[in-house]
């Protein structure tokens, strides 16, 4: 039975293999060729280039078809030749996925095959990032060929200015006949990883916002908007939001937050437009600083263990000896395998490059090292620059005297980025404090680079008011009003007046009051009260703006007014009780005396003549006591016609 089984799986394979070599799909079992390459990108100053490769291919085995996809950098792609030696080749451009088609000779499809290919064409190289240009380029790739060797050169015009290199460092760099060179090449493969070339130190992107804030429940509600914030490479400048917020302020985790009162079953169509300053950074990590000598307060905030980032989500081992930079470096490789580079960060899943920073940040935080996520936009897939900034997550790490250092697995998997930060990344909000998910909205934003210069914030008009209210003789509340301009994010803010008092960083555009209670003689002075930047020594190394104090004596007057009235009103119910004569009051007397009436009390009935001089009969009655009111309730009483009964009391 099993020797049965073995005949019927190797005739079942061979019927299989005939029919996948009849219907040409012989593929399927193809191990693939292998091929050398030269290529020569030679990039002008307006950025158009022309691009060269050559290429030896050997062909293993008949896996290579009619057709062959050959990849193409840049956009307009123009001027195409193809050429096996001296011979045109037959091709099509496909310019929607950036492909020339070529039609490969018969000769050359056979097994074992070596043949030799030139490709050359045109075609605009660098992206328009505003003020600073990007050539990003990936390893040639072919389908079913590996790559043997490689080289790869990138000539650019000195009028571009000189370029910043991302990622994958170039073998040699050196200027020859008005040109930059930068070799990359890998003798024993494909080259390592992708070619990031930056023209230009930093750039400015616009940012503008249109979305409706909408309150679906019954009841008031404060519904919040995040603008773009502060990072360790960009730098924002608030213009302006429409309708004014109800309060606008920085959050915890140091994002512009807009804050708006939305009625039951309302909304609010908001509009607000910030320009950021991107710069392209790399970090001095070259210090010896330990996790013991990191800030306290940030190691309290973001190094907490959440349900969204747990320590050691990441197995890495660390030594105690290690620096915080040599932590860092470890967990971020870690981070960087099995990446998945999708990312959709508009769902409640949020997966993808968000759940590869997640296990970064979480990780840190268990070596003791604070870190947090940068939600953003990034204008590069890893391999090229994309036409339009697509929603992306990265991670910062903090490191002693250097600050907040950028760290992105994802891209970082196509190439090294270890150590810099580049215009390639815009965040959009800052997230470390808590597991709610920031009030960002990707889809608000319409960004677009900018060749213009930013606008310069001009902090001196801040206005600044001061009044002391006067509540009683010796006690006043200091109120201080700031209204920011529009501008900048200021940090390190502080006022004084008797005393400093440090208030932090203020979003633009935020107005804040500050109180504080005044005693005695300092209740009625009229101090100057200053705003400006406090530094290390608490003293101001930038005056802002100040204004002098004025009283108001308003809370005063009228809490003595409502005490006055108090008092009027419980003098004069005291005289109204004491005048007002008691009513159905009965006589005061003891209860045990009886009461006779002043006309004889015999049993017979008595007659004596009225002031009219008729006759009147009285009757009989009993005493009367008040032992028993029951008993005087009913008593027969005396009928008494016109005057009325007077008694004695005994």
């Amino acid at each position: 039975m099993r020797k049965f089984s073995s005949v019927s799986f190797v005739l079942a394979a061979c019927l299989i293999f005939i029919f996948a070599s009849l219907i040409g799909v012989s593929s399927v079992f193809a191990t693939g060729g292998e091929f050398t390459s030269k290529s020569t990108y030679d990039v002008g100053a307006d950025g158009s280039g022309i691009v060269t490769h050559e290429l030896r291919l050997k062909n293993s085995d008949k896996t290579l078809g009619e057709i062959l996809n050959f990849p193409v950098l840049g956009v307009k792609t123009s001027d195409v030749s193809v050429k096996r030696g001296a011979d045109e080749i037959p091709k099509t451009v496909d310019e929607n996925v950036g492909l020339i088609k070529i039609t490969v000779p018969v000769e050359n499809r056979a097994a074992s095959s070596e043949w030799e290919l030139k490709v050359i064409y045109k075609s605009q190289l660098l992206s328009d990032l505003g003020k600073v240009k990007a050539l990003q380029i990936a390893p040639l790739t072919l389908e079913n060929y590996q790559a043997k060797s490689q080289t790869e050169s990138i000539l650019a015009d000195l009028k571009l200015g000189f370029g910043i290199v991302r990622g994958l460092e170039p073998g040699s760099k050196n200027i020859t006949a008005g040109k930059q060179v930068f070799d990359f090449s890998n003798a024993s493969g494909p080259i390592a990883g992708t070619a990031t070339i930056l023209f230009g130190e930093s750039t400015l992107l616009r940012a503008d916002y249109e979305t409706t804030l909408t309150n679906n429940g019954w009841w008031w509600k404060t519904i919040t908007l995040a603008l773009p914030p502060d990072t360790n490479q960009q730098k924002v400048f608030l213009k302006s939001i429409e309708p004014k917020p109800s309060n606008l302020r920085l959050d915890e985790d140091g994002n512009i937050v807009a804050e708006y009162r939305i009625g039951p079953k309302k909304s609010v169509k908001v509009s607000a437009s910030a320009e950021l300053v991107i710069n392209n950074v790399k970090y001095d990590l070259k210090n010896d600083k330990k996790t013991s000598d990191i800030d306290k307060v940030l190691v309290e905030r973001y190094t907490k263990q959440t349900d969204k980032w747990q320590h050691n989500s990441l197995q890495v081992d660390v030594k105690d000896s290690e620096t915080v930079v040599e932590i860092i470096r470890k967990v971020y490789e870690k981070s960087k395998e099995n990446v998945d580079v999708s990312v959709d960060l508009s769902t409640s899943e949020r997966t993808g490059a968000l759940t590869s920073v997640d296990k970064l940040v979480g990780t840190l935080r268990g070596k003791g090292i604070p870190a947090r996520v940068v939600l953003g936009l990034t204008s590069s897939n890893g391999s090229k620059i994309t036409a339009q900034p697509k929603p992306h997550a990265w991670a910062e790490a903090y490191v002693p005297t250097v600050g907040w250092v950028t760290l992105d697995p994802t891209l970082g998997s196509k190439s090294d980025l270890f150590g810099t930060g580049d215009v390639l990344h815009i965040g959009m909000a800052l997230w470390g404090m808590r597991d709610d998910f920031p009030p960002v909205d990707f889809g608000a934003a319409k960004v677009n680079y900018s060749s213009e210069e930013a606008q310069k914030s001009d902090i001196n008009q801040t206005k600044l008011s001061a009044r002391k209210y006067q509540v009683l003789p010796g006690l006043a509340i200091l109120s201080v009003k700031i209204s920011m301009p529009p501008g900048n994010i200021v940090d390190k803010t502080a006022i004084k007046s008797s005393k400093m008092m440090k208030l932090g960083s203020l979003a633009p555009l935020q107005t804040i009051i500050v109180k504080s209670p005044a005693f005695l003689g300092s209740a009625y002075s009229k101090e100057e009260v200053k705003f400006g930047i406090v530094g290390a020594e608490n003293e101001f190394t930038q005056e802002i703006a100040s204004a002098k104090v004025d009283l108001n004596f308003i809370p005063m007057i009228v809490l003595a007014a409502v005490l006055t009235m108090l008092l009027i009103i419980v003098i004069i119910r005291k005289r109204t009780r004491k005048n007002k004569k008691p009513q159905n009051e009965v006589a005061k007397f003891p209860l045990n005396h009886e009461i006779s009436p002043i006309y004889p009390t015999d049993k017979s009935d008595q007659n004596f003549s009225s002031s009219s001089g008729e006759a009147t009969n009285i009757p009989n009655h009993e005493t009367i006591s008040h032992e028993n009111p029951a008993a005087t309730n009913t008593a027969q009483k005396p009928q008494i016609k016109k005057k009325p009964r007077r008694y004695l009391i005994q």
